[in-house]
């Protein structure tokens, strides 16, 4: 993994492998964004981490002018909370909650959270995490393909009948086209 800067000015952190999902760490604590990005390596290292943001405002400009797969989220951050993130900007990727605190749990689920890990952040936990979003990911990106094979297959096709039904001497016959 290399530390490079992403085009908003925000440190970026790039792995050299095929990219399965694209995240952000919002955590002001260095120890515990350490940690977290470890754990991440360890459990799935296609997971591209763009940038590791320190406060609401770090965070609010690299969304206005970004967009990731996942948020990996601390409550308490240098500046403020972070759900007055979700007051400034409009936020689209599911958010992971990493905090120390459990007081929060209710009002973070009304704002994109998939899951709430307390810290220190188990690595089976956060592994069960990922899970759970590739699973709500999974059945969309599935429908979507399915839908766009179907259309395909519907453009330049014409619907003919394929049967007819004719009355011969008092008898009604289905006649192949």
């Amino acid at each position: 993994m290399t530390n490079t800067r992403s085009l908003s000015g925000f440190p970026a952190l790039r792995k050299h492998n095929s990219v399965d999902m694209r995240a952000i760490i919002v955590e002001d604590e260095k120890h515990a964004r350490d940690n977290l990005i470890k754990l991440l390596q360890q459990i799935d290292p296609a997971i591209e981490i763009q940038a590791s943001l320190d406060s609401v405002h770090d965070t609010v400009a690299w969304l206005r002018s970004n967009q990731t797969d996942l948020i990996f989220l601390d409550i308490h951050l240098a500046d403020d909370l972070s759900f007055k993130i979700f007051d400034q900007v409009a936020v689209s990727a599911p958010v992971i909650f990493t905090t120390a605190y459990d007081q929060y749990a209710l009002r973070a689920f009304k704002v994109n959270s998939i899951d709430y890990l307390l810290k220190p952040i188990d690595k089976e936990e956060l592994a069960q995490s990922l899970e759970k979003y590739r699973q709500t990911r999974r059945p969309a990106q599935e429908m979507n393909v399915q839908q766009l094979l179907q259309a395909f297959q519907q453009t330049g096709r014409q619907n003919y009948q394929q049967r007819f039904l004719v009355s011969r001497r008092e008898k009604i016959m289905s006649v192949k086209t």
